[in-house]
């Protein structure tokens, strides 16, 4: 699929389609080297910053630096750089670059960068928008519900939708959950946090590491705008009417409103400190976010008429760019929280430092820490799942370095199970129709716990010593997609009553699956 795009002001013109992070070449400080080989940061300049912009902020392709790079090795960035990535746009330079240039670029990409700068302007210019954009769909489709709620005819159930992120291409699948064809794809690149719909299902939103926000109809199914946020972005949360989205950059170390219609800034806020996440509280119609270096919570009123105390403080920062809707009340917590839960009626707060050996239950409304629960085995408290049963409200989560599902009572804050498991989980998954918790790990094996008796009661292995991970179920909870994360890789449909395959999508290296209707905060 082509899609002419038409950018304005003075927005950058090269393609946008990119996988994860891609590596041209980047010079290091000016050192002196072998006799004819140039200065680490002039080679870069002159091979790389073109893409991956002259302060290694990334344009065309994704920014080089320390956090973006991650543990990539030597080895493998020598590879990329020499032989180039397919299906990118990233090209071979072994006939371009030394072996010893290349091996002077590499320490200078994996440099931090200082003061990193990325405001107003530079989103402003950085927008684009589809000039007669395509869809890959033969035909638009309409939405035609039943009494049940379910699609009819050639109609698709919007609160049936999927996004179907593929790592491997950097790809984001829309896919309908009652018939399980894709319909349309678009190309984003790495992400982290997963995209989000918006509440009333007429569009969707989808942030890339690298700060691209796309925006994309759900109705016409085709791509309406894109905006680069940030030049390292975190997660993002759509306002519960659809007006806003919130991103939690980590470079620069704020948080970006956007105004969705116009798809432009409204209000950017320096936090000082990188934000763990950013979600929406629906209930109250507020934005919550978590800083990782301050122990502070953050309440972003984004209609501007929130009646809880204390006062808020107005927002407004990096050159008084601002808008009147927002107002922001900081609460100070006991820790910390890189990762948090919310719970249901959306006043409380479960979270924890990345290293804290303790997780805090903070309480929303009275401004207050009401528990501190000793804990190990850095639990994924983002990946919790929350279930009703006897009037009682239980959490599952499980912890990123135990092989252990933590099951936890959420009207008395206590820990009341320890599941053994295969292996250290990462994701937990569950519906109300459904009797199991659906968690991963870190193994070829999907372990079903029983919401009863908490005992593993059965196994899922899609794919013999493949990896396996991350659960989402249908509307209704009748099927749920599995994926196995390989790049020969597949998303596995099982029906959950009788935990049989109903079928296998391929996908390169597929991640996250996100239902409309079960995707929340």
């Amino acid at each position: 699929m082509k899609t002419m795009f038409k950018i304005e002001a003075t927005a950058i013109c090269c393609s946008l389609f990119f996988i994860f992070i891609i590596i041209i070449p980047s010079p290091l400080a000016a050192e002196g080297g072998a006799v004819g080989i140039s200065a680490p940061d002039e080679l870069y300049l002159k091979y790389c910053s073109s893409c991956h912009h002259p302060e290694r902020y990334g344009v065309s392709a994704p920014p080089l630096f320390k956090e973006t790079i991650g543990n990539k090795g030597d080895k493998e960035l020598k590879d990329t750089i020499s032989k180039g990535l397919p299906a990118t746009n990233m090209p071979a330079f072994e006939n371009v670059l030394k072996p010893e240039e290349i091996d002077r670029i590499i320490p200078y990409i994996k440099l931090p960068i200082e003061k990193p700068r990325w405001g107003k302007e530079d989103i402003l210019n950085s927008k684009i928008i589809p000039q007669s954009p395509q869809s890959q769909m033969a035909a638009p489709l309409t939405l035609t519900l039943s009494p049940s709620g379910r699609g009819e005819g050639e109609g698709v159930d919007h609160s049936n939708l999927f996004m179907v992120v593929e790592g491997g291409l950097g790809t984001v699948h829309f896919m309908d959950g009652n018939t399980f064809n894709l319909l349309d794809k678009v190309k984003v690149g790495a992400m982290h946090g997963g995209p989000k719909f918006d509440y009333n299902f007429n569009f969707s939103y989808i942030l890339s590491r690298d700060g691209w926000l796309v925006k994309y109809d759900l109705k016409n199914f085709k791509e309406t705008a894109r905006i680069r946020v940030g030049i390292n972005s975190r997660n993002l949360a759509v306002s519960d009417d659809g007006r806003y989205i919130a991103v939690a950059n980590l470079l620069p170390q704020n948080m970006v409103f956007i105004d969705t219609e116009r798809m432009m800034p409204v209000l950017i806020v320096d936090t000082e400190a990188r934000v763990g996440a950013v979600y929406t509280l629906k209930k109250k119609g507020v934005f919550v976010a978590a800083l990782r270096e301050k122990p502070e919570v953050w309440l972003i009123d984004y209609k501007g008429n929130n009646p809880t105390a204390p006062p808020f403080i107005k927002g407004g920062t990096n050159g008084g760019f601002s808008d009147d809707n927002f107002k922001i009340k900081k609460l100070i917590i006991a820790q910390p929280f890189s990762d948090f839960f919310i719970e249901p009626s959306e006043r409380y707060l479960v979270g924890a430092a990345r290293s804290g050996e303790h997780l805090t239950v903070f309480d929303i409304e009275e401004g207050k820490n009401i528990k501190d629960i000793p804990i190990s085995g850095m639990p994924h408290l983002a990946s919790a799942c929350v279930w009703k049963d006897g009037g009682r409200t239980f959490a599952a989560f499980p912890h990123i370095k135990s092989p252990i599902l933590t099951i936890m009572d959420l009207s008395s804050w206590d820990i009341i199970k320890s599941v053994t498991l295969k292996g250290p989980g990462y994701f937990a998954r569950t519906h109300e129709s459904i009797p199991h918790i659906w968690v991963d790990t870190n193994t070829d094996t999907m372990q079903l716990v029983d919401k009863k008796d908490f005992k593993v009661l059965h196994e899922l292995t899609p794919e013999k010593g493949k990896f396996t991970m991350h659960t989402e179920f249908t509307k209704d909870g009748s099927f749920a997609l599995i994926s196995v994360r390989e790049n020969d890789g597949a998303v596995y449909i099982y029906d959950t009553k009788k935990l049989d395959i109903l079928k296998k999508l391929p996908f390169n290296k597929p991640i996250g699956k996100y239902n409309a209707t079960n995707k929340t905060h």
